[in-house]
């Protein structure tokens, strides 16, 4: 079961057209990276630290509900 924020980021970049290849590029991370935050459970999911998170979010043109809708779900996630 892959976790709130990795639904929430996978959503943002299928709907900007970009794959986890075209994220890892932009924001200069591990090509695995942008993988691992979409993919893996909540238990063992690498979460994104808060500048790849804002970055992503700038990257794909999130919206302002979005956006709380990510970092809540990270917060969540970090607790």
């Amino acid at each position: 079961m892959r976790s709130p924020v990795g639904n929430i980021i996978r959503r943002l970049r299928e709907q900007a057209e970009l794959t986890p290849d075209n994220v890892a590029s932009a924001l200069g991370v591990s090509r695995s990276l942008p993988y691992s935050w979409e993919t893996k459970s909540q238990v063992s999911q690498k979460l994104p630290g808060a500048t790849s998170l804002h970055a992503f979010l700038d990257l794909v043109g999130a919206s302002q509900d979005d956006r709380l809708a990510a970092w809540q779900s990270l917060a969540r996630g970090k607790s």
